[in-house]
């Protein structure tokens, strides 16, 4: 039987480490360990482990993932740097690869303004994203021409559904259905912006979420509230607007700045769709993997 010369370690983030493990050690083969997330990190700031002594095998597993692969794959600078002073690796073992976008799928589109200026969130319901946020800027714009819609499933959505109904929401849309990978982007493409509003926490707001991306590849402006890395990345490609983490007050006026500017819109979405282009299609990425790959094998 075929023995593999590369392996890849990446899903479940951290605990993928040990079958690719074993797996090397039984049929040979290099490990490459990609970094999605910071596990366990993310999942401590979020309460989820309480345990010291599970925090004690954790930590040492995530040191061990680490250690043990030839390359450790992250996602931005920002996600490097955590790992590499953390836990004390070699810098000569990271490659920065972002994740890439089929932009065969994900679609230019030039959005034509109607009366109701729609604000979208695409994607889970979870702890990292910041819906209170979205529910108190709805609470203050009803009356106006301006319609959030959040689209998605969740462990959050109940709350979500049960805040909607409290504040008598109308210009605040749940939308749950399922949607195809093939049909994300018809969906975005009837957005005005599109949110990404990242909660209040250091390590949250690092690793960059693949939505980012696929919403610059539609050409939608981004309002992004994060304090971190992730803001940082919406202003360093000119592709939306940034606010602080839980910040009510720069959000909204976010909101109002991009319904009265059209050009401000067209513009932020053209850059989005152009970095996209230029460093993200499935071709780039998989020339710089390719690099990666090959650097190893030699």
């Amino acid at each position: 039987s075929i023995k593999p010369d590369i392996i890849f370690a990446f899903e479940p983030n951290l605990f993928s480490i040990i079958p690719a493990f074993f797996y090397s050690k039984l049929r040979g083969g290099r490990v490459i360990r990609a970094i999605d997330d910071l596990w366990p990190e993310s999942l401590y700031e979020r309460g989820i482990f309480c345990s010291s002594l599970l925090k004690f095998f954790l930590n040492r597993l995530a040191k061990f993932s680490y250690v043990f692969p030839e390359y450790i794959i992250p996602l931005n600078d920002a996600v490097k740097d955590v790992v590499r002073t953390s836990y004390g690796i070699n810098n000569n073992k990271f490659e920065v690869l972002s994740h890439g976008i089929n932009t065969e799928i994900f679609t230019y589109s030039k959005k034509t303004r109607n009366d109701t200026f729609t604000l979208m969130y695409f994607g889970s319901l979870i702890e990292t994203y910041d819906f209170d946020l979205l529910i108190n800027a709805a609470k203050q714009l009803k009356g106006k021409n301006i319609q959030f819609i959040i689209r998605g499933r969740g462990k959050l959505l109940s709350y979500i559904k049960d805040q909607k109904e409290k504040y008598k929401l109308d210009n605040f849309l749940i939308e749950t259905d399922f949607v195809p990978n093939e049909k994300i982007s018809k969906i975005l493409h009837t957005s005005d912006v599109l949110l990404v509003p990242m909660r209040k926490g250091k390590l949250v707001n690092y690793s960059l979420p693949t939505k980012i991306l696929e919403y610059q590849a539609v050409g939608r402006p981004i309002i992004c509230c994060s304090d971190g890395a992730i803001g940082e990345y919406i202003e360093k490609t000119n592709s939306g607007l940034r606010t602080n983490s839980s910040d009510l007050d720069s959000f909204i006026n976010s909101v109002l700045k991009l319904e009265l500017d059209q050009n401000l819109c067209e513009q932020l979405g053209q850059n989005g769709r152009k970095i996209i282009e230029e460093e993200n299609t499935f071709e780039k990425i998989g020339t710089r993997l390719s690099y990666i790959i090959n650097k190893l094998m030699n």
